[in-house]
């Protein structure tokens, strides 16, 4: 009887993962990609749009919710590339970094050496990479939690990564922008010597 339930309640994930899969998901174990915000606002926007259709976004609602347990219970990593869930993730990343931004402002620059903390940048027409040279080390711990590239005019979050202390060192961002010779500044935050900011350059 036992085998037979947990035979039926397999065939059930089995099932939903697979509806998921179908609309676009899919469950990864591997290093997140960076989070592109303004690339995500228009998802973000289409989903908020389409509150008429409530019928439908009840419906997905119900398989995503279903699917995340069911990753919860096995493990499995789930993320959602596209859409309104990538949009709101976006959305609390950048949330996040730019409170970071806030509250550290007093202090940037000023903890640690600058050598391992300041984000050094690498522009390739409008591909843009940051990489902050820290290792990353999970024993004590001293890491760099976020990367992030805004435009240094605006203050609007461009792309963002969060990493934990396992992640590959040196921890890396790369990002397109729109190669229209606007100026953007790279920050990174680590766990013990806080706020680096890196010169602002254009691109």
């Amino acid at each position: 009887m036992m085998m037979m339930t947990m035979m039926k309640s397999f065939a059930i994930a089995f099932v939903a993962l697979l509806a998921w899969t179908a609309n676009g998901f899919s469950p990864i174990a591997t290093t997140p990609t960076p989070v592109r915000v303004s690339a995500l606002s228009s998802a973000s926007s289409s989903a908020s749009s389409s509150s008429s259709r409530s019928c439908d976004n009840t419906e997905i609602s119900r398989r995503v919710a279903l699917v995340q347990s069911v990753a919860m219970a096995t493990g499995t990593i789930l993320t959602a590339p596209n859409g309104a869930h990538a949009a709101a993730t976006a959305t609390t990343l950048a949330q996040k970094v730019a409170q970071i931004e806030a509250e550290n402002l007093a202090e940037v620059n000023s903890k640690g050496a600058p050598e391992k903390h300041l984000p050094q940048i690498t522009v390739a027409k409008s591909q843009v990479q940051v990489v902050i040279p820290h290792v990353m080390d999970p024993e004590k711990p001293h890491y760099i939690e976020y990367v992030w590239l805004q435009n240094a005019a605006t203050g609007e979050i461009v792309a963002a990564q969060a990493y934990e202390a396992t992640s590959a060192s040196p921890p890396t961002l790369t990002a397109t922008v729109g190669g229209d010779g606007s100026s953007y500044q790279a920050l990174s935050f680590c766990n013990l010597h806080g706020l680096w900011e890196g010169p602002v350059f254009t691109a």
